[in-house]
């Protein structure tokens, strides 16, 4: 997700646009204003979004060791919870296809870390961002 995309998201369920804020006219200097606040945003319509950062050598470690077993539909990872050791699972097992490629997965973590930062700025002036370490 995206800053503008969560904008418009908060747009849509609440009706905030923060851009219309910003448009309002500045009081004129010949007259008086009305001394009338701006409106207040309304209250956020998430009440919290949890962001798990972790860094790309952990996030390429997690996705590329991810392995599916077809028969069974059963999800493992190499490393953090492997296969039992049952006869003719491990040669049947095969990487999660979306998650599996290097080439695909670099791309994306870099997509990410480009839209990170305005995402991350817009739900912490909504207060609703929470991040937690998951190194």
């Amino acid at each position: 997700e995206t800053a503008a995309q969560a904008k418009l998201l908060e747009k849509g369920l609440t009706g905030y646009d923060p851009e219309q804020d910003k448009a309002r006219p500045k009081g004129s200097k010949v007259a008086p204003c009305d001394d009338e606040p701006a409106p207040a945003a309304p209250p956020a319509s998430l009440d919290l979004v949890l962001r798990v950062d972790v860094s790309d050598d952990t996030a390429r470690k997690r996705a590329l060791g991810r392995r599916l077993d077809p028969q069974s539909g059963t999800l493992y990872h190499l490393e953090y919870d492997p296969p039992p050791d049952e006869p003719g699972l491990h040669e049947r097992l095969v990487a999660v296809a979306d998650a599996a490629d290097a080439e695909v997965l670099r791309p994306a973590l870099a997509s990410y870390g480009d839209a990170e930062a305005p995402l991350a700025e817009w739900l912490g002036g909504l207060d609703v961002l929470l991040a937690l370490d998951g190194e």
